[in-house]
């Protein structure tokens, strides 16, 4: 169905539904995630690509879910129709009781700012529900307190070459979530990189991180918290060029080196094997190492059991 000139497809007969649980749990996923695609629902809540399209389009007959069709060519991860909460959807939950902040209905006009917004979020949204889908498949692991949309800020001091003084910045991440195992947790910070941003600007905000993190380990060292930041790229020349950036920072005597760098297709991010089994380079003073966040995870429980 060709769609309208606001960017949402036509909408067919309208047919009453009875709404279930599962019906509540989608829309609180897509209210929470802002933006969900056909694929991502279904790894999320169904068995199978049939039953997920079937539901959704009750859902949307019934205008508590809207529908984008995304042109081909654009940079999202595929041309499948992206689902975003309705009014009717958020006041259902509320009526539920399911929901009692503000949550917001996301606008998307068909400019670039616009749609790279879209692209980048539903990025983000993937690697959020792979990692759920680590946790729910295994029994000694758990995520814990996602936050997204610059939830989490964190502030640092640092110098300012134009006026020979310190200045208060902003840290903003992608996302915030934890991870733990038996006993043993690490904080991760996520940046999703498109590439829009300037190479040296990333490479001074992971720096930035990384003085922030050290300087929290020392006020509070009876903490003493594993931490990590992660940068996800879609490009392999963009990823070897941070890691490059990175590595020259461990080696001017940087220690306890928390980056790590992964790429990954746009088109594989919603592939579950891809995004579980990712391996990350650790930047470090003698080149970077290769790691996954399931060997990672093992290695402080090791040292939690070390310390025992």
């Amino acid at each position: 169905m060709p769609p309208n000139p606001r960017g949402s497809v036509q909408r067919p007969k309208r047919i009453n539904i009875r709404v279930t649980s599962r019906d509540l749990e989608i829309l609180l996923s897509i209210a929470q995630n802002q933006f969900l695609t056909t694929s991502q629902i279904n790894i999320l809540h169904f068995p199978s690509a049939h039953r997920t399209r079937k539901r959704l389009r009750l859902l949307y007959q019934n205008k508590y879910i809207d529908r984008l069709k995304i042109p081909p060519g654009l940079e999202t991860l595929s041309s499948e129709s992206v689902y975003t909460i309705r009014k009717a959807g958020l006041q259902l939950l509320q009526l539920r009781g399911i929901v009692h902040e503000a949550i917001s209905i996301p606008k998307i006009e068909r400019r670039p700012g616009s749609l790279l917004f879209l692209s980048h979020t539903l990025m983000r949204n993937s690697f959020r529900i792979a990692f759920e889908h680590i946790a729910s498949n295994n029994p000694h692991t758990s995520l814990h307190d996602w936050h997204h949309d610059n939830a989490i800020t964190q502030y640092v001091l640092l110098p300012d070459s134009k006026t020979q003084s310190v200045k208060r910045v902003a840290l903003k991440a992608d996302a915030y979530f934890r991870l733990e195992r038996d006993g043993s947790e690490c904080e991760y910070y996520l940046e999703v990189d498109n590439g829009t941003m300037a190479l040296t600007r990333l490479v001074t905000k992971m720096e930035a991180y990384h003085k922030w993190h050290l300087t929290s380990r020392q006020s509070a060292p009876e903490k003493n918290l594993k931490r990590r930041f992660l940068v996800l790229t879609f490009s392999k020349r963009r990823a070897h060029n941070i890691t490059d950036k990175l590595t020259d920072l461990a080696r001017v005597g940087l220690s306890d080196n928390p980056w790590l760098v992964a790429y990954v297709a746009r088109n594989e991010l919603i592939r579950m094997d891809v995004l579980t089994g990712l391996s990350w380079c650790q930047p470090t003073p003698s080149g970077f190492r290769k790691v996954t966040l399931d060997q990672e995870l093992s290695q402080i429980e090791a040292r939690q059991r070390g310390r025992q």
